[in-house]
């Protein structure tokens, strides 16, 4: 069915259809918003895309669900058709038609925190903040009854959802106002909203709430905060995600024996079965990551279209470098990647790779014209093999041995003082 995790069978065929230009004869990637997709990828899909822009597709869905496509977010019941023109570069200017089109219109750009609709130079005018907020909730209140095909599910979940965004808005003040690291201000201006802040909290932390993508956000930011963690109501599926998405998080970041051992000691912890199982799929997938195992090979393009793969380079130490040029993190490792590949160039023994996974390749192309390639520039979208990899964020940093076995699969970054050299370094020494 094209998901990258499993999917609920023997439901009525759910389908989404259109076009989406900038993905045109690529693999579009729509991502499931609930609990699960946190945890495993759990219900995203990728989309076939034709040459000429449109798709066609259909899979299973056993309930109600919100995906993110094209920067938009819909809503999706079991049997539904969608119809959507994606517009990347204003998602409001999106054209949704289909089954719950109200529905689906109202919720086009109208997610998240209201601060960048704010004036960013009276973010500290407390009377300012606090009626623009309000006034953005109110008017999403009034769009929200004015749909008349929303079932009481939906509009539950929607009030959640503005309650949310309304709580973000307020976490995201400090940070946009510069005044995050100033505790003094910090703690004023949290402080004259904790009475409210608090009282949302409670009105979104319920279990139905869990699978709002924006709900789970503002929990896990007020999760951590010493301000606003005695204000979560915590019900036991609550708790067992928090300790799910840990257990994602630490195989995410490290993949060795003390993790995997520290993991599967708290999978018996987890007595929500759905988060049991998503923990357990994961941790035996990132287990063939680990140190020894045969690395899974990838299809690649390089700079002049040819097609290549990862275990041509088998015969030598391979280190790479998943990066992309949306990416600013990548931007700031990528020169000390290349750096470093510099001071190994006489050696015949070692190859470094620079991998991108853009999908838009004249993107790539761009940012490589009219430089010096000094490693190989390669691309890839081979979307099978990157889940395989758990590629779930970039920069990420792999090294693999001459026999094209796996040596690191979360290795250190550049920056890193000298760890990745370091580990280089000590593979070579014993070929």
């Amino acid at each position: 069915c094209g998901c990258l995790g499993a999917v609920a069978q023997n439901f009525p065929s759910t389908t989404l259809r259109g076009s989406s230009s900038s993905d045109a004869g690529k693999n579009m990637e729509v991502w499931s918003t609930n609990s699960l997709a946190d945890i495993s990828q759990e219900g995203n899909l990728v989309i076939p895309v034709k040459e000429n822009g449109s798709f066609d597709y259909s899979f299973s869905l056993s309930q109600p669900s919100y995906f993110t496509i094209g920067y938009n977010t819909i809503y999706v019941k079991p049997g539904d058709m969608v119809s959507i023109v994606i517009d990347n570069e204003d998602p409001t200017k999106s054209v949704i038609a289909g089954t719950h089109s109200a529905i689906n219109q109202y919720l086009s750009g109208n997610s998240g925190s209201y601060v960048a609709m704010m004036n960013r130079e009276r973010l500290t005018d407390a009377t300012y903040a606090d009626h623009f907020i309000d006034s953005v909730a109110s008017t999403r209140f009034t769009q929200l009854k004015a749909i008349k095909d929303a079932d009481s599910t939906f509009v539950r979940a929607e009030k959640a959802r503005i309650d949310a965004d309304v709580i973000n808005s307020y976490l995201s003040i400090p940070f946009y106002a510069g005044f995050e690291d100033d505790s003094t201000k910090y703690q004023d201006f949290m402080g004259e909203r904790m009475n409210k802040i608090s009282s949302l909290l409670k009105n979104i932390c319920h279990d139905e709430y869990l699978d709002i993508e924006n709900v789970r956000y503002v929990l896990q930011s007020c999760i951590q905060s010493p301000l606003f963690h005695t204000s979560i109501v915590w019900t036991p599926r609550l708790e067992d995600y928090v300790t799910s998405l840990y257990c994602s998080n630490l195989l995410d970041n490290k993949i060795d024996e003390t993790t995997l051992s520290q993991v599967k000691s708290m999978i018996d912890s987890i007595k929500v079965a759905e988060f049991a199982e998503a923990v357990k799929g994961k941790l035996n997938k990132v287990m063939q990551l680990a140190k020894g195992k045969d690395a899974i090979d990838i299809q690649l393009t390089t700079l002049d279209g040819k097609q290549v793969k990862l275990s041509d380079y088998r015969g030598k130490t391979i280190c790479i470098d998943f990066w992309a040029t949306w990416c600013g993190p990548c931007m700031r490792e990528s020169p000390l990647f290349h750096k470093l590949a510099e001071q190994y160039k006489q050696n015949k023994d070692i190859v470094f790779l620079a991998i991108s996974i853009d999908t838009d390749l004249n993107q790539w192309k761009k940012r490589m014209a009219g430089k010096l390639h000094t490693i190989p520039e390669l691309n890839s979208i081979d979307n099978p093999a990157m889940t395989k990899w758990n590629i779930n964020s970039i920069p990420r940093f792999i090294i693999i041995d001459k026999n094209f076995k796996i040596v690191n699969a979360n290795a250190p970054a550049p920056s890193d003082e000298g760890l990745l050299k370091k580990e280089i370094d000590e593979l070579l020494k014993n070929k």
